[in-house]
C-alpha cells in the first residue's frame, strides 16, 4: 500500500490482480478511508479503479460507443471494529 496523501490512513494505492472469466490482470485501485466522526465501532472505505473490458474479453464485439472501454469498479466496504470474543 502506498499513501497517496500525506495524513497518513487517509487514501492509498493498492496493487493487486483481478479475475474475470478466467482471465488475470494487474490493477491498482484507490483506498479511500473515511474518517470515523460517528462515535461508532467500524471503518469505512470506498475502493475505486479502472478496468479495459477487451483486457477480460467482455463484449468484446460490441462499439466502445454503445459500453465504454474502461469500466470503473467501486466497493464500499464497512468493517466493525468491535472485538467479538463470545463464541
Amino acid at each position: 500500500m502506498i499513501p497517496l496523501e500525506d495524513r497518513p490512513f487517509q487514501s492509498y494505492k493498492v496493487e493487486g490482480q483481478i479475475c474475470i472469466r478466467d482471465i488475470w490482470k494487474n490493477v491498482e485501485l484507490t483506498v479511500k478511508i473515511d474518517p470515523n466522526t460517528s462515535g461508532e465501532e467500524e471503518v469505512r472505505a470506498q475502493v475505486t479503479g479502472v478496468i479495459d473490458r477487451f483486457d477480460f474479453g467482455v463484449l468484446t464485439n460490441w462499439p466502445t460507443a454503445t459500453v465504454g472501454k474502461d469500466i470503473t469498479l467501486r466497493f464500499d466496504i464497512v468493517a466493525n471494529t468491535k472485538s467479538n470474543n463470545a463464541l
